[in-house]
Formats: structure tokens, sequence, C-alpha cells
């Protein structure tokens, strides 16, 4: 009765074990910053909004604000502009034209 009683508590112990390190991996790749800006892809400016220097862009199919980080360069309608970053449901987004080079 002993060694069945220690048996299944190394069994308990054991799958218990296994559970937290599954759980911790996945927390680890999720809050991974790199996923995140790995793949923030491009957009296209919708329309302007209310407030100065935002804009709404289309973002993995959905409407998404946004602040153009390179004032310096005008956002039109319909530019294609490159997602630098997010926070929160603001993304940070720069012209292509912003990257070329300025003769």
């Amino acid at each position: 009765m002993l060694n069945w009683l220690f048996l299944v508590f190394i069994l308990f112990v054991t799958v218990g074990l296994l559970v937290f390190m599954v759980l911790t991996i996945g927390r680890k790749l999720q809050a991974d910053p790199s996923n995140l800006t790995s793949n923030l892809g491009t957009a296209t400016i919708l329309s302007p909004e209310p407030q100065a220097d935002r804009w709404r862009v289309r973002w993995r199919g959905q409407s998404w604000a946004a602040v153009n980080i390179d004032p310096a360069v005008s956002l039109e309608l319909g530019d294609e502009v490159l997602v630098v970053a997010h926070e929160g449901t603001c993304l940070q987004v720069i012209s292509r034209r912003s990257l070329l080079p300025s003769n």
C-alpha cells in the first residue's frame, strides 16, 4: 500500500512539474517583444482623425489609430506606411518616403 501511494505521489509531482514548465514556456513566448515587432508589416492610410497628427489606417484587416513618427514627411490618403510599433490601440507609422535617401 505504501509503495502504491509513493508511486501516485511521484506521478502527481511529475505531471505538476510538466504542466508548470509548459505554461512557463508558453508565457515567455507570448511576452517576447520580438514576436510582436518582427512582423508588423505595412498599413494603408484611410483618413485623418480630428486630432492633429493622428490618422486611421488599415492594418491586418482592421482600422487602427496611428501616429506619424516622422512629421517632416506628410502622409496622404491611400499611402502605404510601415508600422514601426504599437502601444495599446495606437500604431506608430512611418512613410516609405522617409526611408528614401534624400538628394
